[in-house]
């Protein structure tokens, strides 16, 4: 009788230490959740995980700036023109008059750059600073866009790309009439696919607040 009374005992006790265990472990992980928790509801403002922006762009580019930019750029030979902001590239697109040379549309990209230099210092918003990544900058200016099948519209289309990086210290320009692959071109390509996505939304806006 004391002999099995002992074995319950035993058994009874072995049930409790693997059950006081069980909880234990169970807990540990529940008690640093919750102090997590705790942490980032006290800490106001301060998130819990890091962004891939903390050491960039700063000071941002507000849409304040980009209106102002788009509103100063009504000179001459100029047929439309559209300012986009997208991720870390300010990118403007200036559709020149069509009998409009070459020398014409690099001083109109010029005048554009100048434009974004005193609403947005160059050396502030476009040029790293130590560990701070800033934006780059395409300002793109063409005489028109040419149907592919003309080849006369093709040979006469002037394209030029003004951009200052963010990692060079001094802008320049390539002109896409001698660069038709690469980088320069798909820019070019995305650039033109904004702008018409900009322009449709702004018809849409404008529909629907009539």
């Amino acid at each position: 009788m004391t002999n099995k009374t002992n074995k319950k005992k035993d058994s009874k006790k072995k049930v409790n230490g693997l059950l006081v265990f069980t909880i234990t472990v169970i807990a540990i992980p529940l008690g640093i959740l919750a102090l997590i928790i705790f942490s980032s509801l006290t800490q106001k403002g301060e998130p819990v995980f890091g962004s891939r922006f903390d050491t960039q762009l700063d000071p941002a580019i507000e849409k304040s700036a980009l209106k102002d930019i788009e509103e100063s750029i009504n000179f001459e030979n100029i047929d439309s023109k559209s300012v986009n902001l997208n991720a870390a590239t300010l990118r403007i697109l200036v559709d020149a008059n069509d009998a409009v040379d070459a020398a014409t549309i690099e001083a109109i990209a010029n005048q554009v750059y100048d434009i974004v230099n005193s609403n947005l210092d160059i050396a502030t918003y476009f040029t790293t600073q130590d560990t701070t990544k800033m934006y780059d900058l395409e300002i793109h200016v063409y005489n028109y866009i040419p149907d592919e099948e003309n080849e006369e519209e093709v040979n006469g289309q002037l394209y030029a790309v003004l951009y200052k990086n963010a990692t060079t210290a001094d802008k320049a320009i390539d002109w896409s009439t001698t660069i038709k692959d690469g980088e320069t071109y798909e820019s070019i390509q995305e650039a033109l696919r904004l702008a018409e996505e900009a322009a449709k939304a702004a018809e849409l806006e404008e529909k629907e607040s009539e």
